[in-house]
């Protein structure tokens, strides 16, 4: 018996560093982990800690700094060839030769090679069709070009699998509720004998009858239906609003927001897809804690039918946190060159209403209050730097004058959010306010969010306090810049798009472009249909500042591999191009 070194495996003929990468995870005896990831002791320390009597010191070693000694075994390397051959098969290599060799070395470790000869891939020369119903039969046939099957490639079970769920998701938002993988399967013909195979899709009939379609009939919502009002102490009638039934107990709410959200309208043909995103819309909501969609299928007049109750518990209305802070940083002042360190405090406030007006808004208050000793401490006290900053947003659950997105299926959430934010910062240097607010869409799809703003404000007034920097920023046109008060107004429009979740293999993309941000527009309009005045600069002003125009767009695109739990790579191209005009010509 020798103590594992290493496992290696070797192919001798190319698969693919995919396949090559998963075999490297099927072994049954894996080598102990290194200390510290460089030395090879963790044995020494588990047998030191094991003998004589027991203490903490022995504990540690044994159970911290050790591990139990992995020893070659024959009936786990033999478990781990079986291993990698029934993986081949499931990656079409139904007939592999595989091996393995044990070196020992004069220290008694052992590297245990594992040999793989997979033979000739089975590739699909053929994807048949077996359905005894034909309506079925038309539905499938007409999404072949969706299929994970595809032919001259080679035959895998894992993509077998994805057709089968693809098939049965298919049919089940075509009507068919009673489909599952009991009636769909796979059969393979290798009796070709030269590599190809023959696939077929089987999908069969429940005994002695036929797949029947279903129709979605009644909507009942129970909010909070455990409440006083199901006891008997208050009872609350139910009412029908927008062709669905609601028993509301105590929750005030508009019936009109769950309507927006509910999919699986009455009288419509039965779709898997209409309960998924209506689970997924109405938990977005954010004021509920509990959702329950139960269906209940029932026959009338030779049709098949299905009633839907949703419960839905209402989450907290009010929730108020607290959080404390404690800052230490280092700083470099430019001006001077002298190096700092800086101690501060903070306190984190946030404050959360749900469903405010009653249509399912939320409100969010955040403060934050922040002081910090900057630089030489004065005499004027210890904390000498100050930051105040207010945010409040109000998130509603549906586009704003565009009902049409919130109706349609495609959108798994959307918002239109209201945001103001207020900052106030003073600190050895200078003096800040900022002020911005604005309007955003975000339209969620499958794998793309839109965001749309379009309208957002930001002013900047700033008041130098230093002398240092005063006399230096009369010769500096970025620092005049920096400090100089300024506004901006205007539109931004782009999306987020990321094919992480249905990525076939270990890469994906994610890809972020603000398609247009333009801004200065609506000022420029204002002062041309108000006959607005020019300052000394020949540049317009609102309230006696200068705004900003122009018009970008940027682009940021991001390739990732995975390859295990602690390696990946990313490459990032972030590229953008900037116009400035109108008002902002001193800069082009």
């Amino acid at each position: 018996m020798s103590l594992l070194k290493s496992n290696e495996t070797r192919v001798e003929q190319p698969v693919g560093g995919e396949i090559e990468r998963q075999l490297t995870t099927l072994y049954k005896l894996v080598p102990n982990r290194k200390l510290f990831g460089l030395f090879n002791s963790r044995p020494y320390f588990y047998i030191k800690g094991s003998r004589g009597n027991d203490n903490f010191i022995k504990k540690f070693m044994r159970n911290s700094l050790g591990e139990q000694p992995v020893f070659t075994d024959s009936l786990f390397i033999e478990n781990t060839v079986k291993s990698m051959q029934n993986f081949m098969v499931t990656k079409g290599y139904f007939y592999p030769e595989i091996r393995y060799e044990v070196a020992v070395s004069k220290r008694k470790k052992a590297t245990v090679t594992y040999i793989i000869k997979p033979n000739m891939p089975y590739k699909v020369m053929d994807y048949r069709l077996h359905i005894e119903d034909k309506q079925i039969y038309d539905l499938v046939n007409g999404e072949m070009d969706e299929s994970f099957v595809q032919w001259w490639k080679p035959i895998d079970q894992g993509l077998l699998i994805k057709e089968q769920e693809r098939i049965i998701n298919q049919l089940r938002n075509n009507g068919y509720y009673i489909m599952g993988k009991e009636f769909v399967d796979f059969s393979i013909d290798t009796n070709d004998g030269k590599g190809f195979c023959i696939v077929s899709l089987n999908i069969r009939n429940p005994t002695d009858d036929v797949h029947e379609k279903y129709y979605n009939k009644q909507v009942t919502i129970e909010i909070d239906p455990n409440s006083q009002s199901d006891r008997g102490l208050l009872k609350r009638d139910t009412f029908a609003a927008f062709r669905i039934m609601y028993k509301p107990a105590f929750f005030k709410l508009n019936p009109e927001i769950l309507n927006f959200n509910i999919l699986m309208m009455p009288n419509n043909e039965f779709r898997q897809n209409s309960i998924n995103r209506t689970y997924s819309r109405l938990s977005d909501l954010g004021i509920f804690r509990f959702v329950n969609i139960q269906s209940s299928p029932y026959e009338r007049n030779d049709s098949m039918f299905l009633n839907y109750n949703i419960r839905l518990i209402p989450n907290v209305k009010y929730t108020a946190t607290i959080e404390p802070q404690a800052t230490l940083s280092d700083q470099n002042n430019t001006l001077t060159g002298q190096d700092f360190r800086n101690y501060g405090v903070a306190i984190l406030t946030q404050f959360t209403n749900r469903n405010v007006f009653r249509n399912a808004e939320i409100l969010q208050l955040t403060f934050r209050s922040a002081l910090e000793a900057q630089g030489q401490i004065k005499s004027t006290g210890f904390f000498n730097s100050t930051e105040q900053r207010l945010t409040a947003a109000v998130i509603m659950p549906r586009t704003l004058l565009f009902s049409g997105f919130d109706r349609n299926e495609k959108y798994y959430s959307n918002k239109t959010i209201f945001s103001a934010t207020g900052v106030y910062e003073l600190n050895i240097d200078y003096e800040r306010q900022v002020l911005s607010a604005g309007i955003n869409y975000q339209l969620n799809r499958r794998l793309t969010t839109l965001y749309f703003w379009p309208f957002e404000v930001s002013y900047i007034r700033s008041n130098i306090r230093s002398p240092e920097l005063q006399t230096q920023s009369a010769n500096d046109i970025f620092l005049q810049n920096l400090f100089t008060n300024n506004l901006i107004a205007g539109s931004r429009l782009g999306f987020v798009y990321s094919n992480k979740q249905v990525a076939k293999g270990l890469s994906f993309i994610y890809l972020r472009w603000d398609l247009l941000d333009i801004a200065g527009y609506p000022l420029s309009l204002y002062n041309r249909l108000a006959g607005g005045t020019r300052d000394e600069d020949g540049s317009y002003t609102v309230f006696g500042v200068k705004y900003f125009e122009f018009a970008k767009s940027t682009i940021d695109i991001r390739y990732n591999t995975i390859y295990d739990q602690n390696n990946s790579t990313v490459f990032r191209l972030l590229a953008g191009y900037a116009l400035p005009y109108g008002n902002t010509r001193d800069f082009v």
